[in-house]
């Protein structure tokens, strides 16, 4: 990698590469952890359970080359395989980049550490949204990690007692209203793996950006919410996981932030 304003062609392939086979063991950690399953064991076919072997699990490409079948049993698999994977090959590069533009490669150990760690919690959430989308359920251990994973990346960055304010205030602060909402619902319309990742949310993005995050969540819920309901013609009181929409108005708050920062700040003085 150089140190220029851009990545090189060979350093993003790279990334886009580790993102691929992280992506594939993402897919791994979707559906065993939301059916209570051991990470551990060599992957199977889902439907005649015959062991794959390592060159039918290479990221895509062995999806690809096998015309989307199974080898032993050519029964159909799903898309979500390698869709999966190229997009979180995707985030990979694309948080990359964001991070090097904004924190500038210098070169010290400390850059891969945070930039790994970062990779981490995208990951986690990766895991979060399908595991809520596919399962409705947010599987504990990614909750686990990503608590992990937010404290390490706030004390490998500057450190002050303002910084522990900004850290306690931000889970508090987007924690309650989840937690009220999930109280008065009686875990039916907020399940309590929202609350929690609602304070992970609080941990790592602090008070404002939180509360931010959780606004959109709101918005962008309310409006897809209604779209489902409209076309699949359920219920108001169908479950519809807020999981997904939590993620969703944290990526809107982090790719949009100064933006919003300058909105903010023109309109109303914040």
């Amino acid at each position: 990698m150089r140190e220029t304003n851009e990545l090189t062609f060979l350093a993003l392939s790279f990334l886009f590469a580790i993102g691929t086979a992280i992506g594939s063991f993402a897919n791994v950690l979707i559906d065993r952890l939301s059916n209570e399953e051991s990470i551990g064991g060599r992957s199977h076919c889902d439907y005649c359970k015959h062991m794959l072997a390592w060159y039918d699990l290479v990221p895509v490409f062995s999806f690809l080359f096998l015309g989307g079948r199974c080898r032993y049993c050519q029964r159909k698999l799903s898309l979500q395989y390698p869709l999966l994977e190229m997009l979180c090959g995707i985030l990979f590069v694309t948080v990359s980049v964001l991070y090097f533009r904004q924190a500038g490669y210098d070169g010290s150990a400390w850059y891969w550490v945070r930039l790994g760690l970062l990779l981490g919690m995208i990951t986690c959430f990766h895991v979060v949204f399908f595991a809520d989308v596919k399962y409705q359920i947010i599987p504990d251990e990614m909750q686990i990690a990503l608590a992990v994973l937010g404290s390490a990346w706030i004390m490998t960055g500057p450190l002050s007692w303002t910084q522990a304010g900004w850290v306690v205030g931000g889970v508090v602060a987007v924690t309650i209203p989840i937690f009220i909402l999930h109280f008065l619902t009686r875990g039916k319309g907020m399940g309590f793996g929202d609350v929690k990742l609602a304070a992970n949310i609080g941990l790592i993005m602090g008070i404002r950006n939180g509360l931010l995050s959780l606004y959109f969540g709101f918005i962008t819920g309310a409006v897809i919410g209604l779209l489902i309901m409209v076309v699949r013609k359920k219920g108001i009181k169908s479950r519809i996981a807020f999981g997904p929409f939590l993620v969703i108005g944290m990526a809107i708050t982090l790719l949009f932030a100064p933006q919003i920062a300058r909105f903010l700040q023109t309109y109303y003085g914040l």
